[in-house]
């Protein structure tokens, strides 16, 4: 059963929470040359990331800057994070952070093999970060809807969708509750 392993007596406080949170923006609004300072703040230096096809899994930050998050950094120089819902608990005698939300910027470089658009582009995404002793992230998992960004771009053509498109604004208030 999913709740054998929840304790909730020991789940994470709010200031992890923030300062997680406070290390995701640093990454997301890093320039290239502070880049690596941002990942180390915010990952182990042997941090065990998987992401989606085509970067797929890898180990360490050297690896994550060139194949995640330097091309996610050329092809959009603006971009935002912008996180919908972020929780914090433990797990399996493990501490997890995990957002969804999107990323936002405008295509100004080729992606992934996907041509620049010159236009704004939402990019969604499901994180889970396992948090070390440290605080620092020991395992990432970085889910992102790279198809709906080759939609966005009017590049590839898949059958139809069922699911809602694009992103919209949170709903009012900003707990989007009602």
């Amino acid at each position: 059963m999913l709740s054998e392993g929840f304790d909730a007596e020991a789940s994470p406080d709010a200031g992890l929470r923030a300062a997680v949170l406070e290390r995701l923006l640093h990454l997301a609004e890093s320039t290239p040359a502070g880049l690596e300072r941002a990942l180390s703040g915010l990952a182990s230096p042997d941090c065990q990331w998987r992401a989606s096809h085509p970067m797929n899994e890898m180990t360490g930050n050297a690896a994550a800057a060139a194949r995640i998050w330097g091309p996610l950094q050329a092809a959009f120089p603006d971009i935002e994070r912008r996180d919908s819902i972020l929780v914090a608990g433990r797990y399996r005698q493990e501490t997890l952070v995990a957002a969804i939300g999107h990323y936002c910027g405008t295509m100004k470089q080729d992606w992934l093999g996907i041509p620049a658009t010159g236009k704004t582009v939402f990019l969604r995404y499901g994180e889970v970060w396992q948090i070390g002793p440290d605080c620092r992230a020991v395992q990432a998992s970085v889910i992102w809807d790279i198809l709906d960004v080759m939609r966005q771009a009017g590049y590839g053509r898949s059958a139809p969708r069922e699911g809602s498109r694009g992103c919209g604004p949170a709903r009012s208030p900003p707990t989007a509750c009602g």
